[in-house]
């Protein structure tokens, strides 16, 4: 009996279903880390709208800041030491008024107006009274735009703050510039708890569709198997018993075939001399 080839193809089809399972995890896998990948660049987009909403916001409201020292329905109406002041060269009355304006306007920790390096008013809110260090310059002082910087740390504070400048330019001034801080920590919490769900259901929808084709993968393995082993093991051995039996006991009737593609092509030969030698035996009795 030539049982090497047997258990050569068992041995295959464990591999192939090894190697299915296999295939199949790293489908998976891959399939989960590209999903959080998408996921995580969603959330970095979102965050991206976050700071490019309230600076385009900005952007709109500021526009018409450096008209105000030129607008006379407001002169009207504001203290004409102030504006004497300013004419005359001290922008920190003014300075006052407008940052006084500004923080609650904008709900922001604060609006600081700086010129020439030097911080001529601030206005902050409640939490902040003793605060003081404030931007002196802007990040990019040779751009006359509107400019932005994040931070992650404020006033020992961990979170999402944007950081808002905006250029003025008004004669007298050297660098001008207001500076806005607002916390937007709580709504980028909220954004990154909802993309955390959003990966934590992701990963245990594809632990199970993973688990469910690996036992499916195994089912269809083991039941592989079984019939691999019935077909060529047990079930040539049982017939090749039974013929046997039937031989010894002289009821076997017709010829004993021989498979040359079967594995129990030899054990096949075998009986057949062992029926031809019982068929003699038989005559000569």
């Amino acid at each position: 009996m030539r049982m090497g080839k047997t258990h050569e193809m068992r041995n295959f089809l464990l591999s192939v279903s090894a190697l299915v399972i296999a295939l199949i995890v790293l489908l998976v896998l891959v399939n989960t880390l590209f999903a959080i990948h998408r996921i995580n660049q969603d959330q970095e987009r979102e965050k991206q709208n976050v700071k490019d909403s309230l600076l385009r916001f900005f952007e709109d409201s500021l526009k018409g800041v450096p008209k105000l020292q030129s607008d006379p329905e407001l002169q009207k109406s504001l203290d004409p030491g102030m504006i004497t002041s300013y004419y005359q060269g001290d922008m920190t009355p003014i300075a006052k008024f407008l940052t006084a304006i500004l923080q609650p306007l904008y709900a922001t920790e604060y609006v600081v107006l700086v010129n020439d390096g030097q911080v001529l008013s601030a206005s902050l809110a409640d939490n902040l009274k003793d605060f003081q260090d404030f931007p002196l310059v802007l990040p990019n002082p040779a751009l006359k735009e509107l400019q932005s910087e994040i931070l992650t740390n404020f006033n020992g504070k961990q979170g999402y703050f944007i950081q808002v400048f905006e250029p003025l330019n008004i004669p007298g001034t050297k660098g001008a510039f207001f500076a806005f801080l607002v916390d937007r920590s709580l709504q980028v919490e909220q954004l990154n708890q909802s993309y955390a769900d959003e990966k934590s259901s992701l990963i245990l929808q594809q632990v199970i569709l993973g688990l469910v084709a690996v036992a499916i993968a195994l089912a269809i393995g083991f039941v592989g198997i079984r019939l691999l082993t019935r077909y060529f093991i047990t079930g040539p051995v049982e017939n090749l018993a039974e013929t046997s039996r039937l031989i010894m006991e002289g009821a076997f009737e017709g010829e004993v075939k021989v498979d040359e593609r079967s594995d129990f092509a030899d054990l096949q030969r075998l009986l057949q001399s062992g029926k031809t030698l019982v068929d003699r035996m038989f005559k000569e009795t």
